[in-house]
């Protein structure tokens, strides 16, 4: 195994209900696959080899350089694309990156503050239905 990657990449894993979770990459193996940790084994595995890897991603690195947490004014919403319908969840605040950008901090359904994955969703602004965003 080569030497730890760092924060640069995550594991992605489908989840029950649609959900993703993220694992840090720890190394590599000799033939280059990114390995994580399997909770259940107590050891490090291939990523691609756990059930519902989705991809690797760099996520990791953008979070991990959070510069600032403002508070969103009351009215914003992320609509997600979930198991084919749309979710609604009220965004709370924003997190301002390492990059400057803005992500949506919602809280989840297991009342968790968490910055939300933005790949498939749309965040509206206070006024705007959020029943009605068309995913193009």
């Amino acid at each position: 195994m080569n030497g730890p990657s760092g924060p640069e990449l995550c594991a992605i894993y489908n989840t029950e209900g649609g959900r993703q979770e993220s694992r840090p990459v720890m190394g590599w193996d000799d033939e280059g696959f990114a390995l994580t940790v399997d909770w259940a084994e107590g050891r490090l595995k291939r990523a691609a080899d756990l059930p519902g890897f989705s991809h690797l991603d760099d996520d990791e690195v953008k979070h991990s350089q959070v510069r600032a947490v403002l508070s969103a004014p009351e009215g914003w919403h992320l609509v997600t694309r979930e198991a084919g319908r749309a979710g609604v969840h009220p965004i709370v605040g924003w997190v301002v990156n390492g990059f400057g950008c803005g992500d949506p901090l919602v809280v989840s359904a297991r009342g968790d503050l968490e910055i939300a994955n933005t790949r498939s969703a749309v965040a509206c602004a206070p006024g705007e239905d959020p029943n009605k965003v068309i995913f193009s």
